[in-house]
């Protein structure tokens, strides 16, 4: 009886050829397809648990703002715009003595100002509402001086929020969108929003 003799196939690997050849080897392309997939069902994820468990918030994210979102408040120009003023408050509108007012800069710098505006002789018995006039000026300028530092806020949130994971990138778009919709407080709208997570963790730990 002769003796049988099998063979075995066996499949042949090529080398991985380490250069990219105008191209990310295949490994890296499918680690960045997996990531981005992640990152697509998570938002969806967070998308369906503030659609369900809170439609105050998907109403509000749901809405386009309509001013400037820049320098909400501040800012009068709206829709597309890269030039950021204020001049509503100028003495012909106003009649107080000066103009107050906000321009930013051609390299993005903030800059309020106070023009001379009407100059004119009153008699004296005019100057108590002169002397108005120049409270409410001052009253103005100190409130848009609140309002570049809401700016500057949203400026920081929009950093943070460029190298965030999904789920507090979501977060920060809330609080975006509560500051520049509404014009809420920067500050009270964070400290809100860590009060809703610690109630959502709460929750899901029960």
């Amino acid at each position: 009886m002769g003796q049988l003799t099998t063979t075995t196939s066996k499949t042949t690997i090529p080398p991985m050829d380490p250069g990219t050849n105008g191209h990310e080897p295949f490994i890296v392309q499918a680690a960045d397809a997996t990531r981005e997939r992640a990152d697509q069902l998570a938002r969806e994820s967070a998308d369906r648990y503030i659609a369900k468990n809170m439609p105050a918030v998907a109403a509000l994210l749901n809405e386009e703002p309509t001013g400037c979102t820049v320098w909400p408040g501040l800012c009068t120009k709206t829709g597309d715009h890269d030039e950021h003023n204020n001049f509503t408050h100028g003495y012909e509108r106003t009649g107080w003595p000066v103009s107050v007012g906000f321009v930013e800069t051609e390299d993005g710098q903030p800059v309020l100002y106070v023009d001379n505006g009407l100059t004119s002789d009153f008699p004296p018995e005019h100057a108590p509402t002169v002397a108005q006039h120049l409270r409410d000026a001052a009253d103005y300028l100190e409130g848009m001086q609140a309002k570049v530092e809401t700016g500057r806020a949203l400026a920081r949130l929009r950093k943070v929020r460029e190298t965030a994971d999904t789920a507090f990138a979501q977060v920060l778009t809330i609080m975006e969108t509560a500051v520049v919709r509404d014009g809420a407080d920067p500050a009270e709208v964070g400290e809100r929003v860590l009060e809703l997570l610690a109630q959502v963790r709460a929750q899901a730990g029960a």
